[in-house]
């Protein structure tokens, strides 16, 4: 982070002015950040550029995803990629590269979504008046989700809130999971309350936020907290055809919030899975995912097909769009909502609620009812989100949060400690004040 800091000021500074105020650049620690934003027109080039970093290869361009579901039961390591092959194995280095900028690009992420937050409510322009508090919104939407994943992924995390104007104040401890979690919920009750309801689903939106605290709340283990808020998500409803989430154009009622990709700014997601020569089917799903699916499931077919160009068996199909690279992968969408509504609900000892909301999502999928109760509900629900949310950057958390995660590593054989990334190395070298996670 230290040394991303620096290209950080001057990336924003030269995003947010023109073309004659880049020929004037100041040296790069001289960068003057409070004045990226000041009036209607630079906070919307600031919202774009918030949006744009989460498209980076190393968030939504595909490490979002494709890493919760590698470190689990659900995926394979098929390619060539060292890295890859250490998360895999769960036996990863502090240098592993792509946990180095996987970290560095989420906090670039963060520290643009804090920019707007700092700096919106001092910007005096007429035409910013009604827009305001919807900006702020997003960008603590943004910083907050962009939180959840990091802190899911490595536990105790640096909490920076305010945009970090010099090398010193990035050379900070780490905080707590609970404080960074705290941070979350009350970024999103924030959300919640800025936003409004609809709108583009590649933007954060009321119900957008709402779903993530339904999340987080699960997370936390308030499954009262979590199941008001999925309760509060309205004006959604699942698509008739699972297949059809996948397709270009798709998603429809059901996409909550997505990450836009278009033709001019494209991503390479499906190359990482297609099958080869096309592809590097760097990826596959594993043989237990595959037999987890029951039979009559409509949901096998559209997430993965047979491979024929070596590496794996199979290839994942949920993105697609190898020509143009439009994919526009999911943050969330209805049916992981209704699923933690069933979760929170069952642990709530409310089964009626539970068992509606998790047939909801079975009869799409072409399967036949189940009845929760106390004895079957976490290994139900489990299951269906295992098979509905596969490839989706799911499975890792989900095992973590309900503690099946020691079982998983213990039955390959693997390092059961190392639940947690290991902070980068290049953290561990640069700041005085950061500690390393157990077991690296």
């Amino acid at each position: 982070m230290r040394n991303n800091i620096l290209y950080i000021f001057l990336t924003l500074s030269i995003a947010f002015t023109s073309c004659e105020d880049v020929l004037q650049v100041s040296p790069r620690d001289a960068v003057d950040a409070s004045q990226l934003i000041t009036n209607a027109n630079s906070a919307g080039v600031a919202i774009n550029g918030m949006y744009d970093q989460l498209q980076d290869d190393d968030i939504f361009g595909l490490h979002y995803m494709m890493m919760p579901d590698l470190l689990s039961d659900n995926m394979l390591h098929s390619g060539t990629f060292t890295s890859y092959r250490e998360m895999d194995d769960n036996d990863m280095l502090a240098g592993n590269v792509d946990v180095g900028t996987t970290w560095d690009e989420m906090y670039e992420a963060i520290y643009r979504a804090n920019l707007i937050i700092d700096l919106l409510p001092n910007v005096d322009d007429p035409a910013l008046a009604s827009l305001k508090a919807g900006y702020i919104g997003e960008a603590k939407f943004v910083r907050a989700i962009t939180y959840f994943h990091l802190v899911r992924l490595f536990g105790d995390l640096p909490l920076i809130t305010t945009p970090t104007k010099d090398l010193a104040s990035v050379d900070i401890a780490r905080s707590s999971e609970s404080d960074v979690i705290a941070q979350i919920i009350s970024d999103l009750t924030d959300a919640v309350a800025g936003l409004a309801d609809g709108g583009s689903v590649t933007r954060a939106s009321k119900g957008a936020a709402n779903a993530f605290l339904a999340k987080v709340q699960l997370w936390k283990g308030d499954h009262a907290a979590a199941l008001a808020a999925a309760n509060a998500v309205t004006g959604y409803s699942l698509e008739s055809d699972y297949a059809s989430l996948y397709a270009t154009g798709g998603g429809g009622s059901e996409a909550i919030f997505r990450v836009e990709f278009n033709t001019v700014d494209a991503n390479s997601i499906s190359f990482w899975y297609w099958d080869k020569p096309a592809g590097r089917h760097e990826f596959a799903p594993t043989d237990d995912l595959m037999n987890a699916y029951e039979t009559g499931d409509l949901r096998q077919a559209a997430s993965y097909t047979t491979a024929t160009g070596g590496g794996g068996t199979h290839y994942v199909t949920k993105y697609n769009d190898f020509a143009t690279g439009t994919d526009k992968p999911y943050g969330i969408r209805y049916a992981d909502v209704l699923l933690l509504k069933a979760e929170a609900a069952a642990r709530g000892g409310d089964y009626a609620t539970a068992t509606t909301a998790i047939n909801e999502v079975r009869t799409r999928a072409g399967l036949a009812d189940i009845t929760l109760d106390a004895s079957n509900f976490e290994t139900a629900i489990l299951q269906e989100r295992r098979v509905e949310l596969a490839f989706e950057g799911d499975r890792w958390f989900d095992l973590r949060r309900t503690g099946k995660v020691t079982d998983y590593l213990t039955a390959q054989g693997r390092v059961a400690d190392k639940q947690l990334l290991p902070i980068p190395q290049s953290e561990m070298d640069t700041n005085p004040s950061m500690t390393q996670n157990t077991s690296y």
